[in-house]
């Protein structure tokens, strides 16, 4: 996985030029003939400003992929290969994007999400698309995702029943694809299409 790959070589790098910063810094203060109490609150105070420093790059790195200004991927399949790992169960097309349902060693269905830029697909992190709760039920909810530069809107529905003959629709047709999880849960995706406050699921009917 070459994303987290990049971002781990350049938080390494940064905390090595950091390192040899406090190094120069320390021989200029020449901080061994400074009180040891001075010492030692210089000394905190430096790592916890670094330490504060090397946390808030490495979320930035992880949260926006800088790669989207120079790398055109070819397919959602490309894009997948660079973020993730494991394999792809079903890739679902949107208008300007679509999900990518995979599966790896620690889970089954996960999600991710995919921008679609004329001929080409760039990467989407997290804070890229929102997460809306609509529906909350006993055995079943169901969550809107939302690409916040597309504004391609996707749905994911968890079910548990009894019954192996379960039917998905809404107001909109979407295109609903069943995920059997268990032997009594199914995970349902779809993209939806002018996805509106009036949306209505119905389940079997």
């Amino acid at each position: 996985m070459l994303y987290s790959l990049f971002r781990l070589v350049i938080v390494f790098l940064v905390c090595l030029v950091i390192y040899i910063i406090i190094k120069k810094i320390n021989r200029k203060r020449n901080i061994k003939d400074a009180k040891p109490t001075h010492t030692k609150t210089y000394k905190f105070v430096l790592c916890l400003g670094a330490l504060a420093f090397i946390s808030i790059l490495g979320t930035a790195l992880y949260c926006f992929p800088f790669e989207n200004l120079f790398i055109d991927f070819s397919s959602p399949e490309d894009v997948f290969k660079y973020t993730a790992n494991g394999y792809i169960d079903k890739v679902i097309y949107g208008d300007n994007s679509c999900m990518i349902i995979y599966s790896d060693n620690d889970s089954i269905y996960n999600t991710m999400f995919v921008a679609k830029d004329n001929d080409s697909y760039k990467i989407v992190a997290y804070p890229q698309y929102s997460t809306e709760h609509i529906y909350s039920q006993k055995y079943w909810n169901a969550d809107i995702y939302t690409i916040n530069q597309t504004g391609d809107t996707y749905c994911f529905l968890l079910l548990y029943t009894h019954d192996d003959n379960v039917n998905i629709s809404d107001n909109l047709g979407t295109e609903y694809h069943c995920f059997k999880v268990t032997e009594n849960s199914y995970y349902f995706y779809g993209y939806m299409k002018g996805y509106d406050e009036n949306y209505s699921v119905y389940i079997n009917s």
